[in-house]
């Protein structure tokens, strides 16, 4: 199977590949570092990029850093020295490094000397992915090893997340250079849709997949569930498999109560304010749910957002809620009814989750349900309308009652005549 056309990174492959061949024709070292929001397409610009240099006739060695799993000191370095079906180490010569495991120090020069030698042969790309949860030896190494090998054909090409960082500039003589990734046009993410349908996005796969802010990875989540859906090419309401099985994965992922800060954000269906997320949440600080949302926006969930809890995009608000439990949406739902209406801010705005709370012999919904009613026709009495009449019979309708999220219209009653 054709592997996929990276789309919207030629100027980016280009820059790149430049700074390959000057390395190659100067016999000196740069570094690259690649940055992006997650899911922008760094790790395929990675492999993209390390395939290339292959092809070029550089020796290439390719790791990445795990947040969770820091198995060993300078774990994504080693990895990179042994990566591939030609590592840069044969086995012998890294079953030496062992004895260094920890005396990082000697084991970073050791490593430079390796390299060295090799570069001597060829010119070597070194990648490291996710640098920004690298250990501490191994940004050690990533600031002390390209200074070291300045004089040696030997690229440093890390990627990761802090975006809104800026670059520390060593003072050293190495060749530095940084590259940002921005989300894909319109017209990139049509492209894209081509290459997985057949032909043109249409509908409301055009709608949703010209709604994620032309982020690569959920965009071909999207498109790789509808092409593989059994409904492919007919409209369908249902988010695909693929991609909700994507932003699952992420909020699990995520720390116990980062990952219930981002379904209470799903059920609340709007930007959640700070505060009201805090009280939500049982009186946590405002410290503390800015952390957890710091650590979903590293997931790609959430968006850069100082004030409030709000979606990176409103599909993924809308695949977090369908992975809620049905129980837990209905407790998180009255949970908010419940603040909403103790918190002052009124029965009409408590009124859709109460509905989505409601169960049979619920009279607690009903009373809320009840008021929203009444603050209604006041308002539309108000207005000279005579909207007032309406949901005065709405109010004494038998039960048509739908426990999913309101959407507006009438109030009904869950099955309760009061």
């Amino acid at each position: 199977m054709a592997r996929p056309v990276l789309r919207g990174r030629n100027a980016e492959l280009a820059a790149v590949a430049t700074l390959l061949r000057r390395t190659a024709d100067v016999r000196q070292g740069c570094v690259i570092r690649l940055r992006g929001e997650p899911g922008i397409g760094k790790s395929a610009m990675l492999h993209a990029v390390a395939r290339h240099a292959a092809a070029a006739g550089f020796a290439v060695g390719f790791g990445k850093a795990e947040e969770l799993d820091q198995i060993s000191a300078c774990a994504p370095l080693l990895v990179a020295l042994r990566s591939g079906s030609k590592p840069l180490l044969d086995a012998d010569t890294f079953a030496g490094l062992a004895p260094l495991h920890h005396q990082p120090v000697w084991l970073v020069d050791r490593i430079a000397s390796l390299l060295d030698e090799i570069s001597a042969r060829s010119p070597v790309l070194i990648v490291v992915d996710d640098a920004q949860w690298a250990d501490p030896v191994t940004r050690f190494a990533l600031e002390t090893l390209p200074t070291r090998l300045a004089e040696a054909p030997v690229v440093w090409l890390t990627a990761s997340r802090d975006v809104g960082t800026e670059s520390t500039g060593a003072l050293d003589d190495i060749d530095r250079h940084e590259v940002v990734l921005g989300p894909l046009t319109g017209a990139e993410l049509d492209a894209l849709a081509r290459d997985y349908l057949g032909g043109p996005a249409e509908g409301l796969t055009h709608r949703r997949l010209h709604a994620l802010g032309g982020n690569p990875f959920l965009a071909v989540q999207l498109l790789s569930g509808v092409a593989a859906a059994p409904s492919a090419g007919s409209e369908t309401e249902d988010i695909p498999p693929a991609f909700a099985d994507a932003i699952d994965h992420r909020l699990r992922s995520l720390r116990p109560g980062t990952a219930e800060l981002v379904e209470l954000a799903a059920v609340w269906g709007r930007p959640l304010d700070l505060s009201d997320a805090a009280e939500l949440l049982g009186g946590l600080s405002v410290v503390a749910i800015t952390a957890q949302r710091r650590e979903a926006h590293g997931r790609g969930l959430l968006a850069e957002d100082r004030d409030h809890v709000a979606f990176a995009h409103d599909l993924i608000r809308e695949a977090v809620y369908e992975t809620v439990p049905a129980a837990v949406r209905r407790a998180l739902h009255m949970r908010c009814a419940r603040y909403l209406v103790a918190s002052g801010k009124g029965v009409v705005a408590a009124a859709p989750h109460a509905r989505a709370a409601a169960r049979p012999g619920d009279y607690e919904v009903v009373e809320i349900l009840r008021g929203a009613a009444c603050g209604i026709g006041r308002q539309a009495d108000r207005r000279g309308a005579g909207q007032g009449r309406g949901i005065g019979n709405a109010r004494r309708a038998p039960g048509r009652g739908k426990t999913g999220a309101a959407q507006g219209g009438g109030v009904e009653f869950c099955g309760y005549e009061r």
